[in-house]
């Protein structure tokens, strides 16, 4: 996997939901890192440089698309 890269990795058999890994660049660590977020990289993983998550849109159910939309759906 290329770091900064996410890709889909199949479907949470719970949720029916994609579930999404990154290997996160050093820049995007520091960038998630200087968000204001009660819980921080440190209560949420062992290593910062991997992003797993269930990729479904909060407001209508819908699958966000890698690299697409106006903010491009990953941070620089």
């Amino acid at each position: 996997m290329t770091s900064g890269q996410p890709t889909p990795n199949g479907w949470s058999s719970s949720e029916s939901a994609p579930i999404w890994a990154a290997c996160r660049s050093p820049t995007q660590v520091l960038i998630s890192e200087s968000l204001r977020d009660p819980e921080t990289d440190d209560q949420r993983a062992t290593n910062p440089e991997w992003l797993v998550v269930i990729g479904v849109c909060t407001h209508l159910g819908c699958v966000p698309v890698a690299n697409a939309g106006t903010y491009l759906g990953v941070s620089p």
